[in-house]
């Protein structure tokens, strides 16, 4: 009976039958095989790590010269731009508040870029390696300056807003807008009216009042937005009695503005409406004569008169369409009757061309055979021989 003990070999358990068989040395084959596979995967996992480090060293490295260029840059920008004179017209104040809009947004685009580099240098602050200081300097420097950069940002923006208090053409402007909007609101009401039936040379005029009016409102709209902007940056959320009369006088009359193009526009639309039916009245009125010839013709309503006054409608009233048909001939103008002439004729045309194109296709007799006459369309396609000297010997 054999006997079977049990070995470890590097690790292994392995078993033997005493002999030294091939028991022992199959086990201890596969444990070698299966301890090379996992010095494999952990060396590949290392690597993989490395790799992954390296990159994202290479990438922080990046974003902090990024950063550093970017604050180099608004630094002196912000230098030169609290140097320069007060703005004294809205052009230059509509031009720095534009300056400070794009220098807010590049600021939080890279706000978040310098909160990514300050979490992802946490993993290279575990080693005192030489870079990982170098790393650590340079990070402490770029938070300094940017901390510095946010506090020269408002104090900027803080004298922009002492410079729109004091700017005497701010205030020209909102107070011309005020009364501009006060005078188109008294125009308005001059330019309606109330009675339906009123004169069409009346209507006109109050239509040309309150289009001549729209068009000045939207002309004022682009100073409106102006100060709207300027509102944004400079008053919205800022402490001070001035600051907020300020802003809600801009947000009143931007308010006011759109409330008067609108109605301004809804009454565009209702005396557009009078003049077309004062149009279908006095077209009606006209009729009149006609319409006490023919009763049958005074039952239908005017949309279905004019429907049935056009050649080639069957649409109206169904019980008028001798009558209608009669008036329709008495009003016809010149253009109607035209009309009417060709589509009567350009039938009979195309009808007589056709007959033309096959009498010039059929033989003029079948007893007078020849070869002039059998040369007709149907054999055009072949040529026709002429012999000058008669025919050739045969």
């Amino acid at each position: 009976m054999a006997q079977f003990t049990s070995l470890h070999v590097g690790g292994i358990h392995c078993m033997s039958d005493g002999v030294g068989g091939p028991g022992i040395s199959w086990y201890i084959t596969v444990g070698v095989i299966e301890r090379w596979e996992l010095i494999q995967a952990q060396d590949l996992r290392n690597k993989l790590r490395m790799k992954q480090n390296l990159q994202q060293w290479q990438q922080l490295n990046s974003d902090l010269s990024d950063i550093t260029a970017w604050l180099d840059k608004t630094e002196e920008e912000l230098e030169e731009l609290q140097k320069a004179k007060p703005a004294t017209n809205m052009h230059t104040m509509e031009q720095r508040v534009k300056k400070l809009k794009d220098m807010l947004k590049a600021f939080d685009n890279y706000k978040a870029l310098v909160f990514s580099v300050n979490q992802s240098s946490k993993d290279f602050q575990q080693t005192d390696s030489a870079e990982s200081k170098e790393l650590q300097n340079r990070l402490r420097q770029v938070n300094l300056r940017w901390e510095k950069v946010s506090h020269s940002m408002d104090n900027w923006r803080r004298g922009l807003q002492q410079n729109l208090m004091q700017c005497q053409d701010f205030h020209e402007l909102s107070q011309k807008l005020l009364l501009g909007l006060a005078s188109a609101e008294s125009r308005r009401h001059n330019a309606q009216f109330t009675d339906p039936n009123a004169d069409p040379h009346t209507i006109l005029e109050c239509q040309k009042e309150l289009m001549q009016l729209e068009k000045e409102l939207l002309e004022q709209q682009l100073q409106v937005n102006a100060l709207q902007e300027i509102s944004t940056y400079l008053l919205v959320k800022s402490d001070g009695e001035d600051y907020i009369e300020a802003n809600e006088k801009i947000h009143v009359i931007g308010k006011k503005l759109k409330q008067l193009l609108e109605q301004v526009s809804h009454d565009l639309k209702t005396s557009q409406g009078n003049v077309v039916s004062q149009e279908d009245s006095s077209a009606a009125r006209s009729l009149h004569p006609y319409l006490m010839q023919f009763p049958e013709a005074a039952a239908c309503p005017p949309s279905s008169f004019y429907a049935e006054v056009q050649p080639g409608s069957s649409a109206g009233c169904p019980h008028s369409s001798r009558p209608i048909g009669a008036v329709g001939a008495a009003l016809g103008t010149g253009a109607s009757f035209f009309y009417r002439v060709l589509r009567a004729a350009l039938p009979l045309q195309f009808l007589f061309l056709l007959l033309l194109l096959l009498a010039c296709m059929i033989p003029s007799s079948e007893e007078d055979y020849s070869c002039t006459h059998v040369n007709n369309f149907a054999r055009s396609f072949y040529p026709m021989l002429r012999y000058t000297n008669g025919p050739p010997p045969t």
